[in-house]
Formats: C-alpha cells, sequence, structure tokens
C-alpha cells in the first residue's frame, strides 16, 4: 500500500497550474513538473521571498517542501495559501497529501471530497479523490475519481498517470498501457511516467517495450545528479526486462526486433552511464557500490551488443547466449552495489 500511495502522491504533485502562476516562476513550474523537489524547493523559495502574498506560489512553495520529507513546512504554506485565498485548489490538494502521507486516510478522503465539491470542474480535485479512494482500497471508485479528472483535462499527463496506475493494480494492463503512452507523449522527460510505462508494458507482456521505458527512465534520472537508489532499481527492471524478452524473441520477428531495439536504447544508456563521474573514477579499494554498478553496467554494454550481433547475424531468431550471462552478472553487481551502498573501505 505505501508503493501505492507514493505512486498516486507523485502524480498528483506533478500538476503546477503553470498558467495560473505569475512571470518569473516558469523554471519552479517546470521542476515542479519534472519531479525534481531539491531544485523546485529553492526555487519556490525565491519565488515567495519575492512574491509573499501570491497564494499559488505559497501553495507551489508547500507541495515541494512535502515532497523533500519537510512536512511541518508544507502545512504551515498550504494554510498560509489558503488564507491568502480561501479555497485555493493546489493547497486543498496539498493537504490531501498530507494526510495521505501521514496515513489518515479518513481525513483525506474528506479533505478531497470538500476539495471536488468546491472544484467540480476541477481535474486536480478529482485526481485527489482518486488517490484518497485508492488508499482506502477503493478501487472501483478511484479509477471513477480518475477517469472523472481525465474527462475534464485530457492535456493533463498526471491524471493520465494517476489513472493508468490504478488500472494496473486492477489488473487492466492493455487499458494502463494506453494512458501512460499519454502520460508520457505529454510529459516524456518525467522519470516517473517512464517506469510506470514499462511496469505495465511488463503487465501486459511487451518485454522489449518495457525495457526501453526502463532505460528511458535511467537516463532521466541520472541526470543532472544521480538518484543511485533508483538508478538501482530501474536497473533491475531493465535486466529483468531484458531476460523475457531474450526468452520471448523465439515467439516471432516482431519480439525478435523489439529485442535489438531495447538493445540499442541500452547501448546508448550504458555508454552516459559510464561517463558519469562517479562511476568513471570510482576507486575500487574505497567505493565498493560505485565499482560495482561501473561493472554492472559495463556488462550491461557488453550483453547489449552481443544480442544486438546475434539478431542482426542469425537467421534464427536467437539472443547470444553470452548476452544471459553478462545479464546475470550485471544483476548481482548490482545487487551488490545495494549491499554495499554507504560502506566506504579504508586500505593502506
Amino acid at each position: 500500500m505505501k508503493r501505492l500511495l507514493t505512486i498516486s502522491i507523485a502524480a498528483l504533485s506533478l500538476a503546477a497550474a503553470a498558467s495560473a502562476l505569475p512571470a518569473g516562476t516558469e523554471a519552479a513550474a517546470q521542476a515542479t513538473r519534472e519531479g525534481r523537489w531539491a531544485d523546485a524547493a529553492k526555487l519556490w523559495q525565491t519565488a515567495s521571498a519575492r512574491l509573499p502574498d501570491d497564494a499559488d506560489v505559497i501553495a507551489e512553495l508547500g507541495w515541494a517542501e512535502m515532497q523533500s520529507g519537510k512536512a511541518q513546512d508544507a502545512r504551515r504554506d498550504f494554510n498560509r495559501a489558503l488564507r491568502l485565498s480561501a479555497g485555493n485548489l493546489r493547497a486543498q490538494t496539498g493537504l490531501v497529501a498530507l494526510a495521505l502521507k501521514g496515513l489518515r486516510l479518513d481525513e483525506a478522503l474528506e479533505l478531497a471530497l470538500a476539495a471536488t465539491r468546491a472544484h467540480p470542474e476541477e481535474a486536480a480535485a478529482f485526481r485527489a479523490l482518486g488517490d484518497a479512494h485508492l488508499a482506502s482500497s477503493h478501487r472501483s471508485e478511484a479509477e471513477s475519481a480518475y477517469r472523472r479528472a481525465v474527462a475534464l483535462d485530457p492535456s493533463d499527463p498526471a491524471a493520465h498517470a494517476s489513472l493508468a496506475n490504478t488500472l494496473l493494480i486492477r489488473n487492466k494492463a492493455d487499458e494502463a498501457i494506453k494512458e501512460y503512452r499519454i502520460a508520457v507523449r505529454l510529459l516524456p522527460a518525467n522519470a516517473a511516467y517512464q517506469e510506470g510505462l514499462g511496469r505495465a508494458d511488463m503487465a501486459g507482456g511487451l518485454y522489449g517495450e518495457a525495457a526501453k521505458s526502463f532505460a528511458s527512465a535511467m537516463d532521466l534520472v541520472m541526470r543532472p545528479v544521480p538518484d543511485w537508489d533508483r538508478l538501482d532499481t530501474l536497473s533491475l527492471a531493465l535486466i529483468d526486462a531484458l531476460g523475457r524478452s531474450g526468452s520471448a524473441v523465439r515467439s516471432g520477428e516482431d519480439a525478435r526486433q523489439d529485442l535489438y531495439e531495447a538493445n540499442q536504447t541500452v547501448l546508448k544508456l550504458t555508454d552516459s552511464l559510464a561517463e558519469i563521474p562517479a562511476i568513471r573514477d570510482a576507486d575500487p579499494t574505497r567505493d565498493d557500490a560505485m565499482s560495482q554498478r561501473g561493472l554492472a553496467y559495463s556488462l550491461l554494454g557488453q550483453a547489449a551488443a552481443s544480442d544486438s550481433a546475434s539478431l542482426q547475424k542469425n537467421a534464427a531468431p536467437e539472443p547470444a547466449a553470452d548476452a544471459v550471462v553478462f545479464r546475470e552478472q550485471a544483476r548481482r553487481a548490482i545487487v551488490a552495489a545495494k549491499a554495499a551502498k554507504g560502506e566506504t573501505r579504508i586500505v593502506g
């Protein structure tokens, strides 16, 4: 349940109402839409100092603070925004999200229902209601609320992503894939949507497509400052998708082409990962985690190159045997990196 809450709150939090925000806050709104919360918090703090009476700016600051783990600051700023502008929707939905994070589910549902009554034509209010229902395991009601949000604003990627997440939970993989694809098309620079699409593709048996989505998510997560925990999780998902895609190539030409395209994407990704300074300059005697990640990325690149060559050369749809070995070694290296995280070895 905790992961479902995180996914739904993340989708809700990305819906900065850029059209209603004042000039000079474009970079802050962009950071919010892309889920770069540390950057967003700094930018909204600067904007709030310049515009201390702007309720929308203060509410956005609350969202960035909440997503950065500063719940008390967020509550203060959501309430401050409501004092400046009673009924401010962004502040109302922020309080819903805070209640969800605190597992105060009845409170969240009550706040969300109040938001929909106050704003019956606003997609964000119904996304908040969907989140509250989903957290309480009211999955049918959550789906209905998210569908209402999509109907009110078809251009809102967060509404499509929230609906997709619920559809996936309800074992409606084909519909989830469709909604996640819309979310990614509307906001391709969002790693959470790319990852969600990858997990939906996995549920739908589209393993090559899933691998490409996970690789795209990793490409986003590594910039500008790598999130190593997320990269490790996505690396394991990518390895699983590539392995399943390799097993599926015997089913026909489409699966073979999917695996080839996925491997081409992985080759570009591993080249970029290898150039991250923390990976490139890792000292195995001092930083085992980074050394293991560097090894994993190198092995993934070797597996992708081997698979690509085999799929081009052989008439029979068969992945390279050594690629399977390389991917398993890469998986073990990522597991070792996770185990070594935070450990520093001093030799000498």
